[in-house]
């Protein structure tokens, strides 16, 4: 059980830490722009990116793969009997699909059984 318990910890130390250095990656890369508007426009020169499957995947990793990949992502948590703690159940948009970097993932993470 002790063995559980700071593997929970590891795992959410990692994904704090992941999603701390996308969001700092974001904030960086959004305060470079001068004079934005709020009425830009993604050009259709963005770059496409296919969402990759994190189904099954510890949230971390699948936190690092969609940064590396130029997407950001939200969490939420909801029970599972069958998906292990703290990896992905779901998510949207769904895997396969091309999208424009930058787009928001949302990942559904299992948070154990109910």
């Amino acid at each position: 059980m002790k063995k559980l318990a700071v593997a929970a910890i590891v795992a959410a130390v990692l994904a704090i830490g992941t999603s701390g250095a996308a969001l700092y990656r974001t904030r960086h890369l959004s305060s470079s722009k001068t004079n934005p508007t709020s009425s830009e426009v993604p050009t259709s020169s963005a770059q496409l990116i296919e969402v990759p499957d994190m189904t099954n995947v510890p949230v971390f990793q699948a936190g690092a793969t969609l940064t590396a990949v130029q997407l950001k992502f939200t969490t939420t948590r909801a029970p599972s009997d069958i998906v292990v703690l703290n990896s992905v159940i779901s998510q949207t948009p769904a895997p396969a699909t091309t999208v424009p970097a930058g787009t928001v993932v949302q990942l559904t993470v299992s948070s154990g059984p109910s």
